[in-house]
């Protein structure tokens, strides 16, 4: 179910994230959260609209994202696993709560997140 929201006057089509209330994420790779607000540096900022999720890259070259989970807990997140388990509805793994599908970049640009850049490889069996 994809919905469109704005944020700073641009619009994104975007999908819920499983598990994670308030978050969104856009065809295009971005991490939108609508909720009232966030904390930074352990201070509270108070926000009336969607902002966009600051992106960290890991040492393979893939960005992910922190996100809240509804149970409270902090948990990071690559963004290309959200893009595809949003818009294609994976299946995960029990209890680890991992994607069973693997996932490409078909350009090769680890940092390329858009949906028309994932391409869904095969269901892992086992571990």
């Amino acid at each position: 179910m994809a919905i469109s929201l704005s944020v700073k006057g641009k619009r994104y089509r975007c999908a819920p994230i499983v598990g994670c209330h308030n978050y969104f994420v856009s065809d295009c790779g971005q991490v939108i959260c609508t909720g009232r607000g966030r904390i930074t540096n352990r201070k509270l900022i108070a926000r009336n609209e969607p902002f966009l999720l600051p992106q960290s890259v890991s040492h393979t070259g893939l960005t992910f994202v922190t996100l809240l989970s509804q149970a409270g807990s902090r948990r990071r997140f690559f963004v290309h696993s959200l893009v595809a388990n949003s818009f294609y509805r994976l299946a995960t793994k029990p209890l680890t709560g991992r994607f069973r599908a693997s996932v490409r970049h078909r350009d090769g640009d680890r940092s390329n997140n858009r949906l028309g850049n994932l391409e869904l490889l095969h269901e892992s069996i086992g571990g």
